[in-house]
């Protein structure tokens, strides 16, 4: 019998359905592991989620303002005129074999969550990635 060796993390990632859509703005709230994002569109939806690692390219435009709310925390704004989302996903972390089986509860708490356009909570801790583009007229 051969034994599973299962020591590394492995990321899940969904993506969120607003590829294409315009982007208002990308707030991160909170220090360390403790952090929140505010995904903001032009339209109005705005997506809040328990962040841990946040990665964010951008093409040309994006404005970063950081501002300390408190001896521990930071608020980082990113912003920008004229620029669209190319692809946005979230992920969560998986550490042995049997974690696969929060990879099903994860997908139905995010359709839920999807589904609501971000009103509802979502009760994961999740790796944020996010890509932007200038628009054609941008």
């Amino acid at each position: 019998m051969k034994a599973t060796i299962w020591n590394r993390e492995e990321t899940i990632w969904r993506p969120l359905p607003v590829d294409g859509s315009a982007f208002e703005r990308l707030t991160l709230l909170g220090g360390g592991k403790r952090k929140e994002a505010e995904l903001v569109l032009a339209d109005g939806r705005r997506f809040w989620l328990a962040a841990g690692d946040v990665r964010l390219i951008a093409r040309t435009g994006l404005t970063v303002q950081a501002a300390s709310v408190d001896d521990v925390s930071l608020r980082i704004d990113y912003f920008g005129v004229g620029l669209v989302i190319r692809r946005a996903r979230v992920g969560i972390l998986v550490y042995r074999p049997d974690d696969r089986g929060d990879e099903e509860q994860f997908a139905q708490q995010l359709q839920a969550f999807l589904q609501s356009d971000g009103r509802e909570e979502l009760h994961w801790v999740v790796d944020f990635d996010l890509e932007l583009a200038a628009t054609s007229g941008g």
